[in-house]
């Protein structure tokens, strides 16, 4: 099932599609239950029960996250998560009285964005169950699926040239499906190619690996082959021109350069030192390669608009997130729905995520997702094997890309946020199951229940997920509030009472109703959104234009000042008057 979840993950936008997580979750975690039920009397290995059960505690803290309580019962979840409840709960009842939706609420769950939160159960469900089923594997199943994770990055690296040279793609993946997105595009089958380089990264260690394998047992044919699709991904990674991407492509060659070492294949290891150090003094000397050294120097602009400065500011107020969510955090993909009422700055692009997996850890799943993650960390640390056993056969080619993977990964994690993609979390947690080395039988004929009861939980947790409507799903998806009835934005606040955009979309479904009291309350819902991203220009330059498209002119020259004092070439109307009273002074929330 492994080789059909990645191809199935490859063809559905490396699992942007929240479906296709739920169903691959569903099929990873329905497959490892029949194993573990078959392998029940098996002696088991202690570091995979310690494996298991961590996995099993992040489920639970997954159900903590996502159970809905009773707003009276919200007042455990601190008074914070009480306000915001409280507020939206007051909207979505006076929105029902005045005949806007006719659905009730049934409760509030601890995290602050729950289609979010949802869908990252699917992806840890998919990643752990895939990474538990390939340390099941014989030798000879995992060098094919380590051949297969090289020939897709190989096929990917080639369908990226074709896109970035010969035919584009342009709003679409694989050149067939339409998809929303930012820049800088869509390539193969990822939204953005940023993301696909680093993708690239993770797998040309097992491309390396595999090369060196078959150049040791001379087989030519399969060196070339393997050693074509390793240059291949190197070109596109060029082409691609994401800083991030080539620093984590390096990292991984010079990883898997020095594994190699390790395992005692020293001549390869400095043929592969030989090529990165040319290919920097390449980079440094070559006139062609001016251009991008440039970007490389902006990468270290010390201005407002250099990227470290950028990428640090949102650190900076990520970690404000984390003060204000300490214990559980704002909940798995709660990021998006908090970090503006906590941002410092007012630059244009929302983000939905905080450009570094470490402070987003910290600020989505707080002390006690660090303390699930630290145990995991130990757990693997007991049976991941990436250097060579003193005693026994090695598998070079296995530690080798799984070393070289891993350094990557850590490395991007860093300034990107690359294991919210499904395909990439797969990938890297095959890659860790692939180098698992079982460690010594515990004593006593049966296998712990451990395990079973984990595979049991991930697979009914995934059929639940696969069952939900697919609006559960993407409550908190910008495009689709655009255009969604009330009905539907009424749904998007239950699953994200601090959503700016779902009380924006409730204000406008509310002015809609064309009633005095509905446009009442929909000033109301207006207001709050604001105040919930108080230094976004853009929404108080929208609000301005919709307040006065409605004849609300005191309301639009107040958001019409509140935008030119965020940026000054934001002019106000003429046709605004300056006789209503001072501009609105909104607090975000607190």
């Amino acid at each position: 099932m492994l080789p059909v979840s990645l191809l199935f993950l490859t063809l559905c936008a490396a699992g942007g599609f929240a479906r296709a997580t739920a169903l691959t979750a569903a099929l990873l975690s329905g497959t490892w239950l029949f194993v573990a039920v078959r392998a029940a009397h098996t002696p088991h290995d202690r570091a995979r029960r310690h494996v298991e059960t961590v996995y099993l505690a992040i489920l639970a803290a997954f159900l903590v996250w996502l159970t809905p309580l009773p707003h009276a019962g919200t007042r455990l979840t601190g008074s914070r998560r009480y306000a915001q409840n409280t507020a939206a709960l007051q909207a979505l009842t006076q929105g029902r009285e005045l005949g806007l939706w006719t659905a009730r609420s049934h409760g509030f769950a601890l995290t602050r964005n729950r289609a979010g939160s949802l869908r990252m159960a699917a992806l840890t469900i998919a990643a752990f169950s895939a990474g538990l089923l390939a340390a099941t594997l014989e030798p000879r199943r995992r060098r094919r699926l380590l051949s297969m994770l090289a020939a897709i990055g190989a096929i990917l690296a080639a369908a990226a040239t074709v896109s970035l040279r010969v035919y584009p793609q342009g709003d679409t993946i694989w050149w067939v499906v339409p998809i929303a997105h930012d820049l800088p595009g869509p390539v193969a089958c990822f939204v953005n190619r940023n993301h696909l380089a680093g993708y690239l990264a993770l797998l040309a260690p097992a491309a390396l690996a595999l090369a060196v394998e078959s150049a040791e047992r001379r087989r030519p044919a399969a060196a070339a082959v393997y050693a074509a699709a390793l240059a291949l991904m190197g070109l596109a990674v060029c082409l691609i021109d994401s800083r991030g991407g080539l620093i984590a492509f390096g990292i991984a060659l010079l990883a898997a350069a020095l594994l190699l070492i390790l395992y005692r294949r020293r001549l390869a290891g400095a043929v592969v030192l030989a090529l990165l150090v040319g290919a920097l003094a390449a980079f440094a000397a070559l006139p062609a390669a001016a251009p991008q050294r440039a970007r490389f120097a902006r990468l270290l602009n010390a201005g407002t608009r250099g990227s470290v400065y950028v990428r640090a500011t949102a650190w900076r107020d990520t970690l404000s997130v984390w003060r204000a969510y300490p214990l559980w955090g704002a909940g798995p993909e709660g990021f998006r729905m908090v970090y503006p009422q906590h941002r410092r700055t007012s630059a244009g692009a929302s983000m939905s995520h905080a450009e570094n997996e470490y402070v987003q850890l910290l600020a989505d799943a707080g002390l006690a997702g660090v303390a699930l993650a630290g145990a995991l960390l130990l757990a693997l640390r007991r049976g991941l094997r990436l250097r060579p056993p003193p005693t026994g056969p090695a598998d070079c080619a296995v530690g080798v890309a799984t070393g070289g993977a891993l350094a990557a990964a850590l490395v991007h994690a860093g300034f990107e946020f690359l294991p919210h993609i499904p395909l990439v979390s797969v990938t890297l947690a095959i890659l860790i199951g692939l180098a698992w080395t079982p460690g010594p039988a515990a004593p006593g004929a049966a296998r712990p229940a451990t395990g079973r009861l984990a595979a049991a939980a991930a697979f009914a947790g995934a059929l639940a997920l696969v069952l939900l409507p697919a609006a559960w799903l993407r409550a908190d998806s910008a495009t689709r509030l655009e255009h969604a009835p009330p009905e539907a934005v009424a749904r998007s606040l239950r699953s994200a009472p601090t959503s700016w955009r779902a009380w924006y979309a409730l204000g406008r479904a509310a002015y809609a109703a064309r009633t005095p009291a509905a446009r009442a309350f929909g000033d109301t819902c207006v207001d709050r959104a604001v105040a919930l991203d108080p230094n976004n220009y853009k929404l108080w330059r929208e609000v301005g234009r919709f307040r006065l498209s409605i004849g609300d002119t005191a309301g639009a020259r107040r958001a019409y000042e509140a935008a030119h004092a965020l940026r000054s070439w934001i002019r106000i109307p003429p046709a605004l008057t300056r006789t209503n009273g001072p501009p609105s002074r909104l607090k975000p929330e607190t």
